[in-house]
């Protein structure tokens, strides 16, 4: 048996604490629409499935941005990646919010916003 000792950083509590603040933040992206469906497809003038896309986007996009990231994380690392994933997040999150006027912007923002999803 070996006598390895590690070190345990307190400054790992403020890592998961930003963590956390950004799951949760992806979380309510992804839900944003659920509970307003049909007020949502009445100002979009869309039917009720396409504001179900705006979910569904999330889990579809995974998909093939699971490969780059997990590539992303094992060459750059993961704080870097995940800071380019919050950075990709807030940008797309912030235009779906200045573009909201529009289905289509809505839709290609909410497309762009998971691209940081899957680095966290």
């Amino acid at each position: 048996m070996s006598d390895t000792r590690y070190s345990v950083y307190g400054y790992r509590w403020v890592v998961l604490a930003v963590f956390v603040f950004i799951n949760i933040t992806i979380q309510i992206l992804w839900i944003t629409f659920a509970s307003i469906t049909l007020p949502a497809s009445q100002y979009y003038q869309v039917s009720d499935l396409e504001i179900g896309l705006l979910a569904m986007v999330f889990m579809i996009v995974f998909i093939p941005l699971s490969l780059p990231v997990s590539w992303m994380i094992d060459t750059w690392g993961f704080y870097k990646s995940v800071s380019l994933g919050v950075i990709l997040m807030s940008i797309f999150s912030l235009l779906r919010g200045l573009l909201g006027e529009s289905y289509s912007a809505v839709l290609l923002c909410t497309i762009g916003s998971p691209s940081r999803n899957r680095s966290s």
